[in-house]
């Protein structure tokens, strides 16, 4: 933020703002995966996907009070 025009318009913005430069950081930084070759077959492994998601809004609502 380099001119006062620029600041965001209120708190809940700019902590949306930081959220999102992280994650973008973050998946920058993750190695690039590597293609299977056409018609090769990989085990389901379960600590590779994602079961149960939390609701992040919940979450965020506990962190603001």
């Amino acid at each position: 933020m380099s001119d006062d025009r620029d600041a965001p318009k209120n708190e809940f913005e700019s902590f949306l703002g930081d959220i999102a430069e992280e994650i973008s950081q973050r998946v920058e930084s993750l190695p690039r995966p590597t293609r299977s070759k056409t018609g090769e077959f990989r085990a389901f492994n379960v600590e590779r996907h994602v079961l149960d998601w939390p609701n992040v809004v919940d979450r965020m609502i506990d962190e603001m009070l």
